[in-house]
């Protein structure tokens, strides 16, 4: 009876250090992605969890300002929205954010905290970890002031306006119809005693583009909030010279071979089609370097 009682008491203890122990272990790694540093009117909540066998009892994602507690994500509370499984074996949560999806957010410092727990000791017990990241909540959109005065600009001319933005790492520049053209910090310009919220931008009126073509200055930081302003310009329309160039075969047998020779990117099915071949070159050839040089362009 003694042995008995002896063996029993070993048992006890060992399965007591057994579940003293499992309570030591790791619980799931968690990295939040983004947001880095700033949410807005719109935003993203990317987590990444990693656990043994992706196996999570809980995950909880919760973005909070002052008393606000909103929750993003819940695993028990959203079961048809489960983790996206990595194939490194992470599992990842991407949630939309911001002002939009929780409407008692305001301007200042908020948190996204992250809890998960996974199962230990053939799932009679669970180890829990949390994160979180202290982010910013912008609502305002930037500030724009032109400072240049009397633009003005041919039709398929090109023109430069000086101009302030706030906050200074916000994408601004001139929008011209739909197209948009980047304002660069005014100290590469050579300005001396240019602030760091000082811009420059040079913008075209292209010449297919009409002479009433809208023109503006926009800015738009990095969670979406976005910004125009109205400048002073005068457009000069312009008539261009048109021309009408007869083709004839003897032409095309000429220049296509020459052409498709120094373009191997060019797909041509049929090099003895040179009708065909020069309809591709005036065509797909044209946007391959158009689109080559907007390339180049945008990397100044």
């Amino acid at each position: 009876m003694k042995t008995f009682l002896f063996i029993l008491v070993i048992l006890v203890l060992a399965a007591g250090a057994t579940w003293y122990k499992a309570g030591d272990l790791p619980g799931p790694q968690i990295e939040i992605a983004d947001p880095a540093r700033l949410i807005g009117q719109g935003g993203r909540i990317k987590v990444f969890v990693r656990a043994p066998d992706a196996k999570l009892n809980r995950l909880d994602i919760t973005l909070e300002q002052g008393e606000l507690r909103a929750p993003v994500f819940s695993l028990n509370a959203e079961p048809s929205a489960k983790p996206v499984l990595e194939s490194d074996g992470r599992l990842r949560v991407e949630r939309p954010t911001g002002k939009k999806i929780v409407p008692q957010l305001r301007e200042g410092p908020a948190r996204v905290t992250v809890t998960a727990t996974r199962p230990v000791l053939f799932g009679l017990r669970e180890v829990e970890s949390t994160a979180s990241r202290d982010i910013e909540v912008r609502l305002a959109p930037p500030q724009l002031i032109p400072l240049s005065t009397f633009h003005y600009i041919n039709q398929g001319g090109s023109e430069m306006i000086v101009y302030r933005v706030k906050p200074a790492d916000a994408r601004s520049g001139v929008r011209v119809g739909d197209l948009e053209y980047p304002g660069y910090p005014a100290s590469g310009a050579g300005i001396p005693g240019a602030t760091e919220d000082l811009r420059v931008a040079f913008f075209a009126l292209l010449w297919n583009q009409d002479p009433n073509t809208p023109m503006s200055l926009f800015a738009r930081d990095e969670v979406g909030n976005e910004a125009t302003a109205v400048f002073d310009y005068r457009v000069f329309p312009k008539k261009f010279r048109q021309s009408r160039i007869e083709l004839d075969d003897r032409f095309l047998s000429r220049v296509v071979p020459a052409i498709v020779s120094q373009t191997p990117e060019l797909n041509v099915p049929d090099a003895s089609d040179t009708l065909g071949t020069f309809l591709r070159i005036n065509g797909d050839l044209r946007r391959l370097n158009n689109e080559r040089i907007e390339a180049l362009a945008s990397d100044s």
